[in-house]
């Protein structure tokens, strides 16, 4: 991924709260997360289910080696090396204008459903409001959602009302204060 690219992403995320790349991971990526995710698959894990987590700290690498969870742990550094090459660092650096350090890799896999699965909310509001010192609304998290097979608007796991960051920065400001 080249400057420009990175610039026209951030700067996209930044003004509607999210952005769409097509083609996000190369071949050769694509191949490799796919071989990777695949027992996410297999297993049908679900959102939140912590066996799609990976081991990102250096606390949770001793716990699999010690677990003797090589596989695991194997699968969480090729990760970081796929998210390092797609420079997701960089990328939220630019959108959030400070230091970003990689939090979570997880995983989990969704039927495609008619059904509502999720009542819609706003993260950044349902965060521990009582550290209200430690709460940077401008600089909080970046997500990234890479999609294994097609999807679309219809059809996606992640709903977002674009511009809404706006509107959930200015309600959680007021939650904040109490008002």
């Amino acid at each position: 991924m080249n400057e420009v690219q990175i610039q026209e992403i951030s700067e996209k995320i930044k003004e509607s709260g999210a952005t769409s790349v097509n083609n996000f991971l190369n071949s050769e990526q694509f191949k490799l997360a796919n071989n990777i995710l695949k027992y996410v698959y297999d297993k049908s894990i679900s959102k939140g289910n912590k066996q799609g987590h990976f081991p990102i700290f250096l606390q949770s690498i001793i716990i699999k080696l010690i677990k003797f969870e090589f596989s695991k742990l194997k699968k969480s550094l090729l990760l970081k090396k796929i998210a390092k090459d797609l420079q997701l660092k960089k990328i939220a650096e630019k959108i959030i204008d400070h230091e970003a350090e990689l939090h979570m890799i997880d995983s989990y896999y969704s039927e495609r459903s008619d059904k509502h699965i999720l009542d819609w909310h706003n993260d950044i509001g349902y965060m521990d409001i009582a550290q209200k010192e430690d709460r940077n609304l401008d600089a909080r998290s970046i997500k990234f959602f890479i999609y294994m097979t097609d999807v679309e608007s219809a059809n996606g796991s992640l709903a977002y009302i674009p511009y809404s960051h706006h509107i959930v920065r200015a309600i959680t400001s007021l939650m904040l204060e109490k008002k």
